[in-house]
């Protein structure tokens, strides 16, 4: 008896509350969940004459970077790793900052990897209200 399961597949790393979650069937729907919580964890069992398909490729990229996730969060915690400095633009510092490249990991276990420097455009700032 063979038992198909459903693969969960992951959007981009930008935090979002909700996440796809595809059934074997193919179709789609949103689930929404807590972005932080790592799915149990599910290792393809390999053996000689298996025939992999792009799902099992999947799920090991999965498993792993779960693994790792995991690691981060439990032992090394959330934080600035390195570098990503920030400091005043050279030119228009009441207007941007700069920041600089480094590596952090953010409270669910991701890595930030900044490859160079940034310019970050700061809000207005807002109107004082007139004095009457």
């Amino acid at each position: 008896m063979t038992t198909k399961k459903s693969a969960t597949t992951y959007g981009s790393s930008s935090g979002a509350s909700a996440r796809s979650q595809t059934a074997s069937s193919g179709s789609s729907r949103r689930v929404d969940r807590v972005p932080c919580v790592i799915p149990p964890f599910c290792r393809t069992n390999y053996f000689t004459g298996r025939l992999l398909t792009e799902q099992d490729f999947t799920a090991e990229q999965r498993y792993f970077r779960d693994k790792i996730r995991l690691h981060y969060r439990a032992l090394h915690g959330w934080g600035v790793a390195c570098g990503l400095r920030v400091k005043p633009h050279p030119f228009c510092p009441d207007r941007r900052l700069v920041i600089e490249p480094g590596l952090a990991i953010d409270s669910c276990g991701y890595e930030i990897f900044v490859t160079r420097e940034i310019e970050i455009e700061l809000p207005p700032a807002p109107a004082k209200p007139a004095r009457i």
